[in-house]
């Protein structure tokens, strides 16, 4: 039996707050993250609600892919371009080099409100 990787605490504090998010969002999704957690662990559920998180506050249509699913390298396939690879990877690159977590259910409030957090006072 293989022992889990650890999970980084940025990855580890976006997930759950993604699955708090999901949870509240709809009842009927509630009980299928609880469904979900008890199948596939914790951490597959909570990629699975930032996922959606992520869909839903950049607004990406059902052929198009989130931060969380592209590496940071990443680029469009000619002919591809219409499932928005590149655009995740860019934003992406951007959570990356702000210290957030590719799987932040709100990227875009993210990076915005990572300037106030430093200059917040310690």
């Amino acid at each position: 039996m293989t022992k889990p990787s650890r999970i980084n605490p940025v990855d580890e504090e976006a997930l759950r707050r993604a699955l708090d998010l999901e949870r509240k969002s709809d009842p009927q999704r509630a009980v299928w993250l609880d469904e979900q957690v008890v199948k596939v662990g914790w951490r597959e559920a909570g990629k699975a609600a930032a996922r959606r998180q992520q869909y839903r506050n950049l607004r990406l249509r059902p052929w198009m892919v989130t931060p969380s699913e592209v590496n940071p390298d990443s680029e469009d396939a000619i002919g591809y371009e219409h499932r928005g690879v590149g655009r995740a990877a860019q934003l992406l690159r951007q959570l990356l080099a702000s210290d957030l977590s590719r799987f932040e259910p709100n990227p875009i409030a993210a990076l915005e409100a990572e300037p106030e957090k430093e200059n917040a006072p310690a």
